[in-house]
C-alpha cells in the first residue's frame, strides 16, 4: 500500500461532502497541491501510486485548484474555493478521482490483481 495513494483518497473525500467546511476543503487542497504536488509534478505518481486512468483527472483537478488559489494565502483557500466559479468543476473532478481511487484500490498499478 502506497501512503501517497491513501493521502490522495483522503484528500479527495472532503470534496464529496456537500457540507464540507472551509477548513476541510483548505486542508484537502493543501494536501493535493503541496503534499502530493499534483500541480507541480503531476506525473510523479505514475507507475507507483497513481493509476493510468487517474492521471488526466488528477492533473485537471490540480490545474483548477491552482488556478483558483494561486494568488491567495493558504489560510483562505477553503473560503475561496467554496465560492469560486470553478468550484463545481473542482468538486466534480475530485469526486471522480475519489471514485476512481476507490475502484482501483490500493497499491501499485503494477501489482494489482
Amino acid at each position: 500500500i502506497w501512503p501517497d495513494r491513501s493521502d490522495l483518497y483522503n484528500a479527495c473525500a472532503p470534496f464529496t461532502d456537500p457540507a464540507a467546511s472551509d477548513d476541510c476543503v483548505s486542508e484537502a487542497a493543501d494536501a493535493l497541491l503541496n503534499d502530493l504536488e499534483l500541480y507541480d509534478d503531476p506525473r510523479q505518481g505514475h507507475g507507483s501510486w497513481l493509476f493510468p486512468n487517474e492521471l488526466t483527472i488528477a492533473y485537471d483537478l490540480a490545474t483548477k485548484l491552482h488556478s483558483a488559489t494561486a494568488d491567495e494565502p493558504m489560510e483562505n483557500w477553503g473560503k475561496i474555493l467554496l465560492r469560486h466559479p470553478l468550484w463545481c468543476d473542482i468538486r466534480s473532478d475530485a469526486q471522480e478521482l475519489h471514485r476512481l481511487t476507490l475502484r482501483n484500490g490500493q497499491g501499485s498499478p503494477n501489482k494489482v490483481r
